[in-house]
């Protein structure tokens, strides 16, 4: 009696929050203006039964602070790296696109500097699902 039923809702669900090729293209609009609320709870329906989809969405957030805090690095010039420690997890999220948006551990690395063998065991620990050992 269950299976039907939520066999329907997930149908119905997908039937009016549209595909995945039209989600992911109303994401990367979002990037550039604004989207109607109506639009927006679409995008919201959908993600309840794409994970694929949301999970675009985080990347698509993380790529835009990325790119912003390496425009905004390029813009203020050379520094040193102890500035850089000091304010990279003071982000305001002061755009719409990024509000809410959890911060990315990749952030606070320095432009144009390489990891280091414990930052990259770090990075491949936290893609692997486990938990990395913290910073000494």
């Amino acid at each position: 009696m269950l299976a039907p039923l939520k066999t329907k809702f997930i149908w119905l669900l997908k039937e009016t929050t549209g595909s995945c090729m039209e989600v992911t293209r109303l994401l990367s609009q979002g990037m550039d203006r604004p989207l109607p609320w109506y639009v927006r709870l679409r995008i919201r329906g959908h993600f309840l039964i794409c994970y694929f989809c949301r999970r675009y969405g985080v990347q698509l957030r993380f790529l835009r602070r990325a790119s912003r805090r390496y425009q905004e690095r390029e813009d203020a010039g050379p520094r040193d790296h102890d500035s850089d420690h000091s304010h990279a997890h003071s982000d305001s999220h002061s755009d719409s696109p990024d509000h809410g948006a959890p911060a990315g551990p990749a952030e606070s690395v320095p432009a144009f500097r390489p990891l280091t063998a414990e930052a990259k065991e770090r990075i491949k620990a936290r893609l692997r699902g486990a938990t990395p050992p913290p910073p000494s």
